[in-house]
């Protein structure tokens, strides 16, 4: 399901089979084009099947991806939360092709040669600060 990511195991191993985009949250964006890479945080509250023994508690999962060697990005985005309705992810010759559509008709098209988990974040809502910080702090 993860193939796209050199090491969409970390994937697999935590939430096994699920797919952990769809109804997930899309948090930030960064698209950097003098190096060909995107950036995605996605605040998935899927259930973890196989947490990490560091992990304590969650209330949801912040999974950091990077997409490189970026041909062609596209985003259309609307005011406030983009909730992920549909993912699609085909290969063209060398390249992925990922198409993101959202709950609110907001968008995402990417071309890139591979994609990188490169972490996962337990988080955790603090009432003290009145927001959600890392479990693992």
């Amino acid at each position: 399901m993860y193939e796209w990511f050199d090491n969409g195991f970390v994937i697999n191993n935590i939430f096994e089979n699920q797919n952990i985009f769809i109804g997930s949250e899309v948090d930030n964006i960064n698209y950097r084009p003098l190096s060909g890479i995107v950036t995605m945080e996605i605040l998935t509250k899927c259930d973890v099947i196989n947490p990490p023994k560091k992990w304590e508690k969650w209330d949801f999962v912040t999974v950091n991806i990077e997409l490189a060697g970026i041909e062609e990005f596209n985003a259309k985005t609307n005011s406030g939360k983009m909730v992920l309705n549909e993912i699609v992810i085909s290969k063209e010759d060398e390249q992925y092709i990922l198409e993101i559509t959202g709950k609110d008709k907001s968008n995402i098209v990417c071309k890139f040669v591979i994609g990188r988990v490169h972490n996962l974040i337990p988080m955790v809502y603090k009432p003290e600060w009145e927001r959600y910080e890392s479990s693992l702090i």
